[in-house]
């Protein structure tokens, strides 16, 4: 690697990581404060809550952000991909607005919250979320790392102070105000730095988007990456109570800290390259795409994975000085917790290698599998005992090296592509 390819490397890298470390230090001091003055049983509903405000990102405009993802580098006309986008998730709002109100029902019918206190959240958060993931793809896919690394960082501060602000105010009703307010500042934030398109004119007409990235089949990727994103605080809570849900809640944010750090590192730094190949036409560039992507997965597993263990090891001497004394019964958790957060992410860099090959058409088989498999084995675990489900937990990050990748890369080798 020459000079200057290693000074444009440590470039993209500082931005990057420096929002991650933000992340962190927001994280920890979140935990330290959220087990300070949130009860369990509180944490618990809030922890609920929050995994169906992904509903409008993960699943409902799912597909336009993968579309950003694939596609906003290249495209010469970006003010006019950008309104386009703006159209496709103006239309899909009443799809939206269902989606919240099936979410309202089933957070009803596993906490004790008030059906307006959740639903006009939840709403506002999902159709927010959504727009300001699509911005901050965008920027990640430009390499625009320092404007993302801005917007990430007020994220962190505004998602960690502002519900348990809101919280120490007026009570629990205070964190789903809260968290609606850290949305809608991260898509004010996202609209401030996306201001030079909308003052440029399109060139050209509306632009068309494949069909793949509207149909059913990354609705339904999506719609299992979302489940797989709180499917275990949903088991947790039923099977186990409130209590023991807030105990895992709170175990499961300190232990996808580290996990979520190296993976979104890694995947901001490869993802523009890895795209790079899939463009090529030579004939060595698949497999110069499957190697790569196996090299960064396996980085990448061996980082969280050592990550998560040096995480359980040190936590014993952190209860008192960060977690606080009533949640000592969250440690067991911790280990578990972050072992199936390595093994989402894991399964992602195949979802990646196949949309950098072209082959999005073949990601609803690869990743739908997966993800049953992982939903379907923590469910009928837990109906036996809670150790049980503890164990199946801890052998998840080796699944999707036996599912995702042998998957992902046949359909590579067999398919032509989809693009």
């Amino acid at each position: 690697m020459t000079i200057p390819m290693r000074r444009d490397f440590v470039q993209r890298l500082t931005p990057v990581v420096l929002a991650q470390v933000a992340g962190l230090a927001c994280g920890i001091i979140g935990i330290k404060l959220t087990s300070r003055f949130v009860p369990p049983d509180a944490l618990g509903h809030y922890g609920v809550f929050m995994s169906f405000t992904t509903i409008g990102m993960w699943v409902v405009h799912a597909g336009l952000i993968k579309y950003v993802s694939r596609h906003w580098a290249a495209e010469s006309d970006k003010p006019a991909l950008l309104r386009q986008m703006l159209r496709l998730w103006r239309a899909k709002l009443p799809w939206l607005v269902g989606a919240a109100v099936a979410a309202t029902i089933a957070i009803l019918s596993l906490t004790t919250q008030v059906s307006g206190i959740v639903f006009i959240p939840l709403l506002v958060c999902a159709a927010a979320l959504s727009l300001a993931a699509m911005g901050t793809t965008a920027l990640q896919v430009n390499r625009e790392h320092w404007r993302d690394c801005a917007i990430s960082a007020s994220g962190s501060v505004t998602r960690t102070f502002l519900p348990l602000g809101c919280f120490l105010l007026i009570g629990a009703q205070g964190l789903y105000a809260g968290l609606t307010l850290h949305t809608l500042v991260g898509l004010g934030l996202v609209a401030w730095v996306f201001r030079t398109h909308w003052r440029v004119r399109p060139s050209h007409k509306p632009l068309d988007v494949a069909p793949v990235y509207l149909g059913p089949a990354f609705t339904l990727i999506a719609l299992s990456d979302w489940a797989l994103s709180g499917v275990n605080r949903w088991i947790v809570v039923g099977n186990f109570g409130s209590v023991e849900a807030g105990f895992f809640t709170l175990a499961g944010n300190i232990a996808v800290i580290l996990p979520i750090f190296a993976g979104t590192v890694l995947k901001q730094l490869f993802q523009p390259s890895l795209f790079a190949l899939g463009d090529r036409h030579n004939p060595g560039a698949l497999q110069q795409l499957l190697a790569r992507v196996d090299q960064v997965a396996a980085i990448f597993a061996a980082l969280a994975v050592a990550g998560v263990l040096v995480l359980h090891l040190i936590m014993p001497w952190l209860v008192g000085p960060l977690v606080d004394q009533r949640y000592g019964a969250a440690l067991p958790w911790i280990v578990p917790a972050g072992f199936f957060s390595v093994a989402i992410i894991t399964g992602q860099f195949y979802h990646l290698l196949l949309l950098a090959a072209k082959r999005e058409s073949h990601c609803a088989v690869v990743d739908l599998t997966g993800a049953g498999v992982l939903i379907g084995g923590g469910a009928l675990t837990a109906l036996w005992h809670q150790d049980t489900f503890k164990w199946w937990l801890l052998v998840t990050p080796v699944l999707p090296w036996l599912i995702n990748r042998p998957l992902a890369r046949y359909r590579c080798k067999q398919a032509s592509p989809s693009g």
